[in-house]
């Protein structure tokens, strides 16, 4: 087992691989399919607000209003796509493997090692595996917009589903696997508590925010140091292989862009609030977008719509007063 993996497995968007797929693939064919409506979708409002700009007096206000057209195109646009190809809940999803992705990350600095997205034994991919001092772990992902009960059946099927899963990891690294459910969004209310979690059947369900800290306080020393390396050598050869069969996985900077572009479509429709405090003045109109902007990405961990709403409406903002300077500079 000495084949190394050809990326680091721990890599940020390896988490929300096979989600963040379907999605695009949706999306890709609806855009060959509608590209020439959702440009007109653009053209429209940014055509129609530049030419009520006109009858404004100051380059400010007929860049930010023409900029503010561009930005209401790209809103609907952004909206018909999702609604038409259904891909909001898998975006959601992509998003809560990347978060249970950061909240595993750093115990890399209390001798665990991580992989993301791991193909085991044909039963599609583990969303995470984690070996270490405290064990094997193997963590399935979930994230939901509405509170699961422990007989919910999606509860049911994803317990289910990680418990097979780490019954085959544990037969190809010969230790037993702990299979732990990670619940994202509001899938987690019912839980006791957010740190204690749950037992359902052999498989330890939490939320979010509380599997680092029970992974921390679980007892050091069940696998020694060399123990560790060969497991995770094997887990490596799982993932290598899997790549081998699959695209490779996208590049930090595409992964930003385009989550950037969406986040512009998702937001405007908050917008409007922000741009009421335009009367105060410049300087609170900054403050606002930039509150609302960094509040949105504090908030995107526990509400992910509204967390990426609140905070592409500052991004937008930000993206008014730019436009409006710009054209205040060259006119």
């Amino acid at each position: 087992m000495t084949a190394p993996a050809p990326i680091a497995l721990d890599q940020h968007l390896r988490a929300g691989r096979y989600s963040r797929g379907l999605y695009r693939k949706a999306q890709a064919a609806f855009l060959r399919r509608n590209w020439w409506r959702l440009v007109l979708v653009v053209l429209l409002p940014t055509i129609f607000m530049s030419t009520g700009a006109l009858s404004l007096s100051s380059p400010f206000w007929q860049g930010a209003m023409s900029t503010a057209g561009l930005a209401a195109g790209l809103s609907v646009a952004g909206f018909l796509l999702l609604v038409h190809t259904g891909s909001g809940p898998q975006i959601a999803g992509d998003w809560a493997e990347q978060w249970t992705s950061e909240e595993l990350r750093p115990l890399q600095d209390h001798g665990y090692r991580l992989a993301n997205h791991v193909i085991v034994r044909g039963r599609g991919d583990a969303d995470h595996i984690l070996v270490g001092p405290g064990g094997v772990y193997l963590f399935e992902t979930k994230w939901s917009a509405t509170a699961w009960q422990p007989t919910h059946p999606r509860l049911v099927d994803a317990a289910s589903r990680v418990k097979r899963q780490a019954g085959d990891l544990s037969r190809q690294v010969h230790q037993p696997v702990t299979p732990v459910l990670v619940l994202w969004g509001r899938a987690g209310d019912a839980l006791d508590s957010p740190t204690s979690g749950r037992d359902r059947d052999g498989v330890k369900v939490f939320h979010g925010a509380g599997v680092q800290r029970w992974l921390l306080g679980r007892p050091r020393g069940v696998l020694s140091d060399e123990v560790v390396s060969d497991v995770f050598q094997v887990v490596s050869l799982l993932a290598v292989q899997g790549d081998a069969r699959g695209e490779a996985p996208p590049l930090e900077v595409e992964a930003a862009v385009t989550r950037t572009l969406l986040a512009v479509g998702l937001g405007f429709a908050t917008f409007t609030g922000i741009t009421l405090t335009a009367t105060l003045g410049l300087a609170a109109f900054l403050v606002s977008a930039v509150g609302a902007l960094l509040g949105g990405l504090f908030l995107r961990r526990r509400q992910p719509l509204a967390g990426t709403a609140l905070a592409t409406a500052g991004a937008v903002a930000l993206l008014l007063v730019a436009g409006a300077l710009v054209t205040t500079f060259l006119g």
